[in-house]
């Protein structure tokens, strides 16, 4: 069973100026700081950015848990902070991480956007990492994911 930490980040946060640097699709790694660029984006954004409130948060983990039950996703552990949220979730089926991230986006989407109206909420793409093994997987569940401000591990109410 392939199983990935997929991380989407809301709309407009995550820009070229803000600390430790950006990624860009079409390059590797973190680039520099770049406020230029980053006006550049600002100019071109199509609503607001978005800061998820406490509700939003514990509404998009809702929303998670509904549709891992509604799928084949076995849904492991959800951070969810103001400007991202990390999705550590596995499947059985032949789907491409790429569908899966598609269908998790869409679901967050539709839920929040009946709870709070409709808007832009997420970034274009998103990242996925592979989970490459039993302790790399441990890693993520019981240290890196807890480390956040609101975490939902599988087995918690």
């Amino acid at each position: 069973m392939p199983v990935y930490l997929i991380t989407l980040h809301t709309y407009g946060r995550w820009l070229p100026d803000r600390g430790p640097g950006y990624v860009r699709r079409d390059r590797d790694g973190v680039q520099a700081r770049d406020a230029g660029m980053a006006n550049s984006y600002r100019t071109q954004m199509g609503g607001d950015a978005v800061l998820l409130t406490d509700e939003q948060r514990r509404v998009v983990i809702e929303v998670l848990r509904d549709t891992a039950k509604k799928t084949e996703l076995r849904l492991y552990a959800v951070a969810v902070e103001t400007t991202h949220v990390h999705i550590l979730v596995g499947w059985r089926d032949a789907s491409e991480w790429s569908a899966v991230r598609g269908s998790i986006k869409r679901s967050m989407t539709l839920g929040l956007n009946k709870r709070f109206g409709p808007k832009t909420w997420w970034a274009r793409g998103g990242s996925r990492r592979r989970v490459r093994n039993r302790s790399h997987f441990d890693e993520l569940a019981e240290r890196y994911l807890p480390g956040h401000s609101l975490c939902w591990r599988e087995g918690d109410p």
